[in-house]
């Protein structure tokens, strides 16, 4: 018998496993987008965190969403609470009622992830399937070729990515509420879209002395390039690309939805998008030689890029 739930693998953000996770269950429920686009606006920068810049959403491992329905299994590495055919068993059953898993496991025992049979890496992996004839765990995460992907990973493989982990663990289960009614909320698209142009977290969900919103957030980022060489990483470069074009993807359901009537204007946009593709490529050309010329040009493309983008969201707002 095979169940694989349905699972987006390309999902509108991947620079991050956790919106990647989150949006890739999602995305494959049409009228979620009704909701996304209604949210993931906003960004901030936080010099200090793994995630320097991110969306200032208040996604937290899915904890915080009122359309999943979350169960969890927790056990102990010095308590035989659950056999490893028993645990096996589990996540099957919880696949077999629509629940997607989520958890941390040691990359140690999962092909085709760095740390494969070199060294222990504890990391989170969403499981969405299963074969039972074949043995075989359906799971998505980041691969050693750096791709967002679903691979497999034996029964026993599983096992041992679980057990193997020499503290108290978790597995969460995520099902999406098949009642809940998804709605484009265009109070707070704007009320988001004025905090991502005027710098701020009205909502307060981040603190605002150590951290820096909005159209700030990039400019900070880009600023700080030439003094902080931590910031010249990939996934920084991919989450602005995508900020913008789930910013374009916004622009068009509103002229679609007839909240706005100028039809260019997402075209005009579009030249943003561009633009920060054109930087995320520029540094991805740089390989590992971080050259400072070609990340000053990247750099240069994003900070030119910023008062148009201002422009043209200060006009959707004075339209809306």
């Amino acid at each position: 018998m095979r169940n694989v739930l349905p699972l987006e693998k390309k999902p509108p953000i991947v620079a991050y496993q956790h919106h990647a996770f989150h949006l890739g269950i999602m995305v494959a429920v049409k009228e979620y987008q009704h909701h996304f686009l209604s949210n993931y606006i906003n960004l901030y920068y936080h010099s200090q965190a793994n995630n320097k810049i991110n969306f200032a959403t208040e996604i937290n491992w899915f904890g915080n969403e009122v359309y999943f329905q979350i169960n969890r299994i927790g056990y102990s590495h010095n308590l035989d609470l659950l056999s490893r055919q028993e645990l096996i068993n589990v996540v099957i059953k919880m696949i077999d009622i629509n629940c997607y898993c989520l958890g941390n496991y040691d990359e140690y025992y999962i092909p085709k992830t760095y740390s494969f049979n070199e060294k222990h890496f504890i990391h989170d992996f969403l499981i969405h399937g299963y074969d039972k004839e074949k043995e075989l765990f359906y799971i998505m995460g980041y691969t050693n070729e750096n791709l967002y992907e679903s691979i497999t990973i034996n029964f026993c493989q599983f096992a041992d990515a679980v057990f193997s982990i020499k503290k108290d663990n978790w597995i969460n289960f995520i099902r999406v509420d098949p009642d809940y009614i998804f709605k484009f909320d265009i109070v707070k698209m704007k009320r988001l879209m004025i905090d991502y142009l005027e710098s701020r977290d009205s909502y307060n969900q981040f603190d605002e002395k150590i951290c820096t919103f909005g159209i700030n957030a990039i400019k900070k980022f880009a600023l700080n390039l030439k003094t902080d060489p931590q910031l010249i990483d990939l996934r920084y470069f991919k989450l602005l690309v995508e900020h913008k074009k789930c910013m374009h993807s916004r622009l068009v359901y509103l002229y679609e939805n007839k909240y706005i009537l100028d039809a260019e204007i997402s075209n005009e946009y579009m030249e943003i998008v561009n633009s920060y593709k054109l930087a995320f490529n520029i540094v991805l050309r740089t390989g590992f030689t971080n050259s400072m010329s070609k990340i000053n040009k990247a750099r240069d493309m994003i900070i030119l890029s910023i008062d148009k983008e201002v422009d043209i969201l200060n006009k959707i707002l004075t339209n809306l």
